[in-house]
Parts: C-alpha cells; structure tokens; sequence
C-alpha cells in the first residue's frame, strides 16, 4: 500500500465508523437540545457551569447547546467529518473535567463518579477523525464522485 496524502485523508467506506459517527452526531444533537429546551437540563447545565467556576457564564450558557448541535449536525451528515471529530474533542476534556472536579450532586442527572462516557466519546471521535466519515456520509459521496476512489473496505 503506498502511503500517499490522499491516501492518508481519504474516506473510508467502513460501516463501523460510519456507525460511530451517526452515535456521535445523535448524542451531541440530542445533549445540546436538551440544554436549550428542558428545563431540568438547563438547570443541571447551569450548576455545572458556576461549579466550574468558568468566566462568562451566560454566553457559555447558550454556546455551547448550540455547538454541541451543530457539531451534531455535521457528524449525522458526514459532511467536514474530521473537523466535527476534531470539534468534540475539546468538549470532551471540558465534560471530564467537570465529572472530577465537582461534586454537587445536583451537578449531574445520573451523578457518575468517573468520566467513562466523555472518555468513550473521544474514543469514538478519534476513530472517526482517523478514518473519516465512514460509510453513509456526504463526505464520502463527494470523495466517490471528484476522485473516483473509494477506499478500501477495512471493516
């Protein structure tokens, strides 16, 4: 196998990513709309963020729902794939720091002592920013049609 640039960027047809990257898509889409309208979640939101003791408080309020759904929106798509991986990852670190560092227990819905679910996420996010959008993504549809390539099934 040469290892050329394109080879190193493309998109491969794999279900298995492809299926990571519609979870992550429907888990950023659904934690950022629940943030915007349920009351319980903004409230949780709200305790997390004064917990953190992080500046701003008000625009990272309303921010971060909406990254968090337009992050979604990518990866559901498959459209900028990687920049979308790339876009969970510093959430992520954030939502870790969040799970070791408070410890009100108003702070969380399922009150988890360990950031196990943050953690899978960005486990989740570097094998699709590795990998690319996997199979049904537009990312790939636009590789297909431009270059002609398809990758090899890996998965």
């Amino acid at each position: 196998m040469k290892l050329t640039v394109y080879g190193i960027i493309q998109t491969l047809p794999s279900k298995l990513v492809g299926t990571y990257r519609v979870l992550l898509g429907l888990i950023f889409i659904t934690v950022g709309g629940l943030k915007y309208f349920n009351s319980t979640f903004g409230t949780i939101w709200n305790i997390q963020l004064q917990e953190i003791r992080i500046p701003f408080i008000d625009f990272f309020y309303y921010f971060v729902p909406f990254y968090e759904i337009v992050t979604g929106c990518l990866l559901l798509v498959g459209y900028f794939t990687r920049v979308g991986a790339v876009m969970i990852i510093p959430v992520m670190f954030v939502a870790i720091y969040t799970h070791l560092s408070v410890y009100d227990p108003n702070a969380f819905f399922f009150h988890p002592y360990e950031a196990f679910y943050p953690s899978m996420v960005i486990m989740m996010a570097f094998v699709v920013l590795l990998y690319g959008g996997g199979r049904w993504s537009l990312d790939l549809k636009i590789q297909k049609k431009h270059f002609g390539g398809h990758g090899s099934d890996l998965f």
